[in-house]
């Protein structure tokens, strides 16, 4: 069965991923919104969302635009001037993300401060092709996914335990993190972020080579 959205037709889930992980870069330079050749396939993207408490019709959204492109993060605003964000990928899957996947998007959060200070002490080239870049994205030199899982094999970690909060930023945007009202998630929080900042090694590379590197990491 073709799955269509918009007026664009697929046959497989994956398809759909492909097509967005093609098109993220494009998208991500301004809004998507009615005037735009891939809005009603944004639409309707949106529409498959799980978590979708109410039907949104189509003149209640001006327009959508990206959030993260690492983190698979999309955003849309109302009319009304209501915004909020949501996940192409859960959209794709027609699944709410685990417990685990809310943990892992909050040890990313969890680390942004770090990111921020890296860009703030370095110049942007790239390491791999040496462009010298006005913006370059910062990469884990490891990746990201084995920090994750070394880090959960050397501490002993009650996952389920962790507790998660999702809150709105002053953009209104909704991102996930740790209760650290919480005693044994703030302890665990504390844990992370030190591990992160002593083992993680962090690169410049531009938007090619990091490309590149993720697909090999990927496999």
């Amino acid at each position: 069965m073709m799955i269509t959205l918009g007026n664009k037709k697929f046959k497989y889930k994956k398809d759909i991923k492909q097509f967005v992980s093609d098109n993220i870069e494009n998208w991500a330079h301004g809004k998507i919104d009615k005037n735009h050749n891939d809005f009603n396939f944004m639409y309707e993207l949106f529409y498959r969302h799980p978590e979708l408490e109410r039907k949104l019709y189509e003149s209640d959204i001006e327009y959508f635009h990206v959030v993260s492109k690492s983190n698979k993060q999309l955003a849309y605003k109302c009319i009304n001037g209501s915004r909020d964000t949501f996940s192409w990928k859960c959209c794709i899957s027609q699944k709410s993300p685990s417990h685990l996947a809310m943990v892992k998007m909050a040890m990313r959060n969890s680390v942004d401060f770090q990111i921020a200070e890296y860009r703030n002490i370095n110049n942007t080239i790239c390491v791999d092709c040496s462009k010298n870049l006005l913006f370059c994205d910062v990469d884990h030199k490891k990746p990201f996914i084995e920090l994750f899982n070394d880090f959960f094999e050397e501490y002993e970690v009650d996952r389920p335990d962790l507790k998660i909060s999702t809150k709105r930023n002053i953009d209104e945007i909704k991102t996930t993190s740790f209760d650290l009202q919480d005693e044994y998630t703030k302890s665990f929080y504390d844990e992370w972020v030190k591990y992160h900042y002593v083992n993680a090694i962090l690169q410049y590379l531009c938007k090619k080579c990091h490309k590149i590197k993720t697909k090999i990491d990927s496999k």
